[in-house]
């Protein structure tokens, strides 16, 4: 094929027609990503500019390598290894029993005023159910109303 029958191709890039390009200057700006398949071509006859990707002469170059496979995961294969050493806690020494103050303040998360207004909630509703049930003793006095009082 001699040079006038070889086709003389025009690139757009960049907003400028550019060329006439030799095949191997057009595959190497598809190669480096200067020209894609959106690139507007046109030769000698065309009527118009069209993308590079309506044309056979281009197509090779816009071919997409497949994606690349993930690596298998590794396979995990048991090892002979010394079985892991028991572990035995420590002995501990028994816990003293909590107060009911301190049970209500740190296991239940209660604050002194919380628990004084149950506190006075729990002696009303006392002496409202003496009152019904018609007792007139007094009351039994109980250690943590005494404290708040």
């Amino acid at each position: 094929m001699s040079d006038s029958e070889i086709p003389q191709w025009y690139l757009g890039l960049d907003g400028e027609a550019t060329g006439p390009l030799p095949m191997a200057e057009i595959k190497k700006l598809f190669a480096n990503g200067k020209a894609s398949g959106q690139t507007q071509a046109w030769m000698a006859g065309m009527d118009d500019w069209v993308d590079a990707s309506t044309l056979d002469a281009f197509k090779p170059f816009l071919v997409a390598p497949p994606p690349m496979k993930k690596p298998a995961p590794p396979v995990l294969t048991a090892a002979k290894t010394a079985p892991a050493p028991t572990v035995v806690a420590a002995p501990t020494e028994p816990s003293k029993p909590l107060s009911t103050e301190e049970l209500m303040t740190k296991e239940l998360g209660l604050t002194p005023k919380r628990i004084e207004a149950m506190a006075i909630l729990a002696v009303e509703l006392a002496g409202q159910t003496r009152v019904r049930l018609g007792l007139t003793s007094p009351p039994p006095r109980l250690g943590l109303i005494e404290r708040i009082n």
